[in-house]
């Protein structure tokens, strides 16, 4: 029986098998009995177990697509972003959804990961839902060091320094245009910071330092990929399995 039908029956049973002396014990043993009892409404059960976060270019393909292949065969619902849609750093409303509709986020950092405007724009939203929806996150840093991830050192912070220059000649170009309609190289090099969103520099950061502060899987590139892919997704469903207890206890 589902918690509202068992909590019907109890509480207007006529038969002696379920004859309650008290009726205020017995009401607080339904609610007991309900609270314990799965719901039957799945109306905010979330369309995605894990939202796989990656730099396609960057990462060896047979190990973005085992990892993804090993979680489904583990009967987890995986949300994969097809790479051939991708256009420049943009990204789109359906895939800022698919991140609030997951319960999970592994999330591969790769030596150029953070080159990425669009997988910095991804990182935010996990991050975001991480401390705002309980979303679990899961880092997997791939041929890279933990530290240069959270302090954007080594070859990681090359890659995260070209994207600021990057976004910072995009927003010289904007306000020139918006002032002159024209611009040239020497120009440019003037206005390098012309409209530029300090903010946005120092939140991108400290997305970085939040996650790669989050316990996760370090993988050198000469390692078996096999046993670490089987550690990652023994850890999801470990992770998945006590999400599901939390939210069944509370709900």
């Amino acid at each position: 029986l589902g918690g509202n039908n068992f909590l019907h029956l109890l509480m207007s049973s006529s038969s002696s098998s379920f004859f309650i002396p008290n009726f205020e014990i017995g009401e607080a043993l339904c609610r007991l009995l309900y609270r314990e009892l799965p719901l039957e409404n799945t109306t905010n059960k979330r369309m995605y177990e894990v939202f796989l976060s990656f730099r396609g270019e960057d990462t060896p393909a047979s190990f973005v697509s085992h990892l993804h292949t090993s979680l489904r065969n583990a009967g987890i619902i995986v949300f994969k972003d097809d790479e051939s849609l991708r256009r420049g750093d943009e990204i789109s409303e359906s895939l800022l959804r698919a991140i609030e509709q997951s319960e999970c986020s592994v999330v591969v950092f790769s030596r150029n990961y953070a080159e990425s405007g669009r997988c910095m724009k991804e990182l935010e939203k996990i991050m975001e839902c991480h401390r705002t929806t309980g979303l679990v996150v899961v880092p997997v840093f791939y041929d890279v060091n933990p530290w240069e991830v959270r302090h954007q050192t080594g070859e990681f912070g090359k890659g995260f320094e070209k994207l600021e220059k990057r976004i910072l000649t995009e927003c010289a170009l904007r306000a020139w245009y918006r002032q002159f309609g024209i611009i040239s190289a020497e120009e440019l090099g003037k206005l390098w910071r012309l409209g530029i969103k300090e903010a946005d520099e120092v939140r991108m950061r400290e997305t970085l330092r939040e996650a790669a502060s989050i316990a996760g899987h370090v993988v050198p590139n000469f390692r078996n990929e096999r046993k670490t892919i089987k550690n990652i997704v023994e850890n999801v469903t470990h992770l998945l399995d006590k999400t599901e207890l939390l939210i069944a206890q509370w709900e």
